[in-house]
C-alpha cells in the first residue's frame, strides 16, 4: 500500500488515512477469538487492541512527565516539556484512530467528538 501520510490534508483526512492503513496493514488476528459465552469476531479483536494502545501512550506521557521533572534521582532530568507535549500528541491519535475504528468512519468520529465537546462546553459553561 502507498504511503498515505506523504502530504498533510488535514486533521481528519490524516485519521482517516491512518485508520484505513492500519486496517491493511493489521497483524494476523484469529479469525475470531473466545469471550466468555460470545465469540468475537476479528474486527472486535482490533478495536479492542487499538484502546489498549491509548493506555500504553499515556503511560509514555507519565513516563516523559516524571523525567522531566527528574523524579527518578537516579536518572535526574531526561526528558523536556516538549517530551510530554510529543507525547501526549500521540495520545491523542491514537484516541481518534480507536474512536474512529469504535464508530464506523471518520465522519461519524467527527460528529461524536463534537457532540462531546458541546456537553463539556455546556457542563463547564453552567
Amino acid at each position: 500500500m502507498k504511503n498515505p501520510f506523504r502530504r498533510p490534508r488535514g486533521m481528519w483526512a490524516d485519521v482517516d488515512a491512518l485508520t484505513s492503513w492500519l486496517d491493511a496493514n493489521a497483524t494476523e488476528s484469529p479469525r475470531w477469538w473466545w469471550s466468555p459465552g460470545r465469540r468475537r469476531t476479528a474486527r472486535e479483536h482490533e478495536l479492542t487492541l487499538r484502546i489498549a494502545k491509548c493506555s500504553e501512550e499515556l503511560g509514555e506521557v507519565v513516563d516523559a512527565r516524571i523525567r522531566a521533572l527528574g523524579q527518578n534521582p537516579r536518572k535526574g532530568k531526561t526528558a523536556t516539556g516538549q517530551d510530554v507535549a510529543t507525547e501526549l500528541c500521540d495520545v491523542v491519535v491514537t484516541a481518534l484512530v480507536a474512536l474512529t475504528t469504535q464508530v464506523g468512519g471518520v465522519d461519524a468520529a467527527r460528529a461524536h467528538l463534537n457532540t462531546r465537546f458541546t456537553v463539556v462546553r455546556d457542563r463547564v459553561s453552567g
